[in-house]
């Protein structure tokens, strides 16, 4: 268990990398600054920070998806016509998918810009600041795990480079290896955007 100065010291570096301006940012190749077209669906994702453990929260999707099939995500998803907000939209999808309980003490500290999809989805990554445990339980139909992150393991340093050709046409994507875990595509991009605003908070 962290103690109570790490637990702060973390919150403060990301109230602090949350400051930093930002453009959007697009899945789709990593030499786009911007997607080459409009987004057709609002989404959001729970970037869920234990203070606790210094971790972060993801799922690994089911193999039998139809989409994203076995992909590394946060919790999240479309928004519903019912949810007042994006950030209801996440913490709905979090409950479905992971068990975090509705009444449980998750502190909203800010967003990321928000982040484009080659699938024309407009994603509002929000990052969550938890404070204790919950049970993890995980939507069978959508989630074949539940695994935590490092914070520490959040550096630049980390991430890597790759690139494939579809169509005639070549995409670079971020990579960020964990164990046996293939993390890509936009929970990548993502968290390749906040490492990279921590390391400049840090820095100045």
């Amino acid at each position: 268990m962290s103690s109570s100065h790490e637990i702060s010291t973390l919150k403060t570096m990301l109230i602090d990398a949350l400051a930093i301006a930002g453009d959007i940012s697009f899945d789709g190749d990593l030499q786009f600054t911007a997607p080459p077209f409009e987004a057709t669906t609002q989404a959001s994702v729970l970037v869920l920070v234990n203070g606790y453990n210094q971790t972060i929260t993801l799922t690994k999707r089911q193999s039998n998806m139809r989409k994203h099939a076995g992909q590394i995500a946060f919790a999240g998803g479309r928004r519903d016509k019912s949810d007042a907000s994006l950030w209801h939209t996440a913490l709905r999808e979090a409950n479905e998918e992971i068990g975090l309980p509705i009444e449980h003490p998750v502190e909203n500290l800010g967003t990321l810009p928000q982040h484009m999809t080659i699938t024309k989805f407009a994603v509002t990554p929000f990052i969550a600041f938890n404070p204790k445990p919950f049970e993890y339980i995980a939507q069978e139909a959508e989630v074949a795990e539940i695994f935590e992150l490092p914070f520490l393991e959040l550096k630049i340093d980390n991430f890597q480079t790759e690139s494939h050709e579809k169509n005639g046409q070549k995409r670079s994507f971020y990579v960020l290896p964990y164990k046996d875990y293939y993390i890509w595509g936009a929970t990548a991009r993502i968290l390749h955007n906040l490492a990279g605003r921590l390391a400049h908070a840090h820095n100045t």
